[in-house]
């Protein structure tokens, strides 16, 4: 029996052709997929019974008839848990148990240029040394952070450029305005941290170092 999983909850940004990972707290989907046959007819998922758990602890309200998919929220004190299902027909004479081990991961903030013309550069990360000419857009994207909208006001951006604040309009808190002055050379620590107001165990934090 395969297990499939997703996190509902967990940021990535678009075109991103990897799995949204879990984080401390997030909300993780798991749909079992039977194959039971009786006889030579296949069994209709939707009319078995599951008895789901997670790790040794069962979990009954999730458990019963037709019910092929689990939605729960991971423990923030568990970097890994194992989920297990047990599927029968309504008889009991037929079942098939499985099990899956998810692991979560920290949110991790990669910064990209943005272009005036051809938008976000999202197949080029920037790397810890960067250089400006001019004037030039950063966005951050917090991979894996929850919730997925990150817009949403609980997620707070800090910015600094040298350790000292700057303050970004909340309707583009993801976007850092970066500006060389002519004749100028040298080069600044340009500091993002994130923190989750409703889950205090998630935060991110990233610098660079941008050479002009």
């Amino acid at each position: 029996m395969v297990l499939l999983w997703q996190a509902n909850d967990s940021y990535v940004p678009p075109f991103y052709k990897g799995k949204a990972m879990p984080t401390d707290g997030s909300e993780i989907k798991v749909v079992a997929m039977p194959e039971i046959k009786v006889g030579s007819i296949l069994v209709n998922p939707k009319n078995m019974t599951y008895v789901w758990k997670n790790g040794d602890n069962n979990m009954p309200k999730e458990s019963g008839y037709g019910k092929n998919f689990l939605a729960y929220v991971n423990d923030y004190l568990e970097n890994s848990e194992s989920i297990s299902v047990t599927v029968s027909t309504v008889d009991q004479k037929y079942s098939s148990q499985s099990n899956i081990t998810i692991r979560t991961v920290r949110p991790e903030i990669f910064f990209y240029r943005q272009d005036a013309e051809l938008g976000i550069i999202w197949e080029n990360a920037l790397s810890a040394n960067h250089q400006i000419k001019s004037e030039e857009i950063i966005l951050a994207a917090p991979y894996f952070i929850s919730p997925k909208d990150i817009r949403r006001p609980e997620l707070i951006f800090n910015w600094s450029i040298n350790d000292r604040t700057v303050n970004i309009p909340i309707y583009s808190k993801s976007l850092m305005p970066l500006k060389a002055q002519a004749g100028a050379s040298g080069a600044s620590k340009l500091r993002l941290d994130i923190e989750n107001t409703g889950k205090i165990y998630q935060s991110a934090k990233k610098e660079i170092n941008i050479a002009y």
